[in-house]
């Protein structure tokens, strides 16, 4: 399946929110129901979130940092 991309993107492997979200995968798309097919897409193995403001990317860093995980961030590249 493809994931519509937008100005910012912000990924997850699936794999991952298996192993550290609070409640799993299954959780995570619990939180996110009314997002999903909106900014929040996802298929086999990624999960998205996007914004077109930085703001909103910062804080998606700091929820998922809060929940246990490591953020990678990729600037001008």
């Amino acid at each position: 399946m493809a994931i519509a991309l937008i100005y910012m993107n912000f990924f997850v492997p699936i794999q991952t929110i298996k192993e550290i979200y609070p409640g799993g995968w299954e959780r995570c798309l619990k939180n996110h129901e009314k997002l999903i097919g909106g900014r929040v897409w996802f298929d086999y193995h990624l999960f998205h979130d996007g914004a077109i403001d930085s703001r909103m990317i910062e804080g998606f860093i700091a929820t998922w940092e809060k929940l246990g995980f490591q953020i990678v961030k990729e600037i001008n590249g």
